[in-house]
């Protein structure tokens, strides 16, 4: 695969910027620029990694470029890479990507810990919710596509590796485009008139890494209450109840269907799926989502769990078990939340236990206590038909994900609010 680092003038891109981040924009026309302040564009196909575990991709090294720079098109996600992925935010146009590198520098101390994420062009935690390991249908994509790789698709994880193959098979034309700084951009950190342009790229980091920062807080919290209220509770079973918490103020992606090419090819995979792959299903993806103002449901399921810190969970407690457990401490603790004291400790997790809302599936569930059947969930979300493109198709309501899954209302994100603010960009 061939990458095409254009290198650019700050002239060249600054319309661009405007539109998408005016804030920085505002900033840069601040600064005394020379012709050394240039800045790298780059295309990247659907699926390329960016950076694995804080290494930038060897295709975009060039001796004059800094791996600080800003999403320009379509959306990245950034992510703990392993076995499972986690993901932990999804870059939009206008986000700055790779900032934190910035803190140490500037601050001249090793206060931040080296940038060891993964980021890939379009969804990485991407997935769709019918199974696509029949062999039959599956061989009808090798034969479309030779040069496809053969893989076990009864793992729901390698599903973004098919989507990636296939689109790299065609060569789709979906692609992210990201900015990339020039070394000229941080020669300057003993400049106080530059002190705006470097304070904004660290301030967007750490509000990406206000989860990160605020942990240690999250922690001792449900800690307390592990051992004071719930001791008779699985490890496990408690850090799932502080992420579904932390999903619900906004802190954390969850999951949801995606709707638009935004995020992904998403239309032309839909189209291979239905058309060369002949789904029996409508052919609905599933992939992660950062924390908005409108509000989005967010998904939660006990067959992937996504939990950054958590003990094994005991292998011989159903998920319908699981979900029961989760609904008596979740039900005391948006009791214990609403006290005052957690409007100062932690104002997001106090606003989110007085605005937002779990409801809890499975596909075995009859219609009856607080665990619903997942035909309601269809019923009662639009997103799902917002992003099926076949309702003439049956719903895959016997989906792995739908075994066990939570469904959060979370509290408008405090961050998407102050960046739509400050763009202008009221959605109407």
């Amino acid at each position: 695969m061939q990458l095409n680092l254009i290198k650019q003038s700050w002239e060249e891109v600054y319309p661009k910027l405007q539109s998408i981040n005016p804030e920085l924009a505002k900033i840069v026309v601040t600064l005394k620029l020379n012709p050394q302040h240039k800045v790298f564009t780059v295309r990247l196909p659907f699926g390329t990694q960016v950076f694995r575990e804080g290494e930038l991709n060897p295709l975009l090294v060039h001796e004059d470029l800094i791996p600080i720079g800003m999403v320009l098109h379509n959306q990245l996600e950034l992510y703990l890479g392993g076995k499972r992925p986690l993901p932990f935010w999804v870059l939009k146009p206008g986000d700055i990507l790779g900032g934190s590198q910035l803190i140490n520098q500037y601050f001249q101390g090793d206060y931040q810990p080296a940038f060891c994420w993964d980021v890939t062009s379009g969804l990485r935690s991407v997935f769709l919710l019918a199974k696509i390991n029949n062999a039959t249908r599956l061989n009808k994509l090798y034969r479309h596509y030779q040069s496809l790789e053969r893989m076990n698709m009864d793992n729901e994880g390698l599903h973004w590796q098919l989507f990636r193959n296939l689109m790299l098979a065609e060569q789709n034309p979906w692609y992210s485009e990201l900015l990339f700084f020039s070394k000229a951009w941080f020669s300057h950190i003993d400049n106080p008139a530059w002190n705006p342009f470097y304070l904004f790229i660290i301030g967007e980091a750490m509000k990406k890494l206000a989860f990160v920062r605020d942990n240690l807080r999250w922690q001792y919290i449900f800690s307390q209450l592990h051992e004071q209220k719930f001791a008779r509770y699985s490890e496990y079973v408690m850090s799932t109840v502080k992420h579904l918490f932390a999903l619900g103020s906004s802190a954390l992606p969850g999951f949801a269907p995606i709707s638009d090419d935004a995020a992904m090819p998403l239309a032309r995979l839909q189209q291979i799926f239905h058309d060369l792959y002949q789904l029996e299903y409508q052919p609905i993806f599933m992939g992660a989502v950062s924390p908005n103002v409108r509000r989005q449901h967010l998904y939660y399921s006990l067959q992937y769990p996504a939990l950054i810190d958590s003990a094994p969970r005991l292998s011989r407690i159903s998920n319908a078990e699981v979900l029961e457990q989760i609904i008596h401490i979740a039900s005391r603790c948006f009791n214990y939340f609403k006290d005052p004291y957690y409007a100062r400790v932690l104002p997001m997790l106090h606003r989110f236990a007085t605005e937002g809302a779990f409801e809890y599936y499975h596909h075995l569930a009859k219609p009856q206590g607080m665990i619903h059947n997942v035909y309601e969930l269809f019923a009662r979300d639009a997103q799902f038909s917002a992003a099926s493109a076949c309702s003439e198709l049956g719903l895959p309501v016997n989906a792995s994900f739908l075994k066990g899954c939570i469904k959060i209302t979370p509290i408008p994100s405090v961050l998407e609010a102050a960046r739509i603010i400050k763009s202008g960009d009221t959605g109407a």
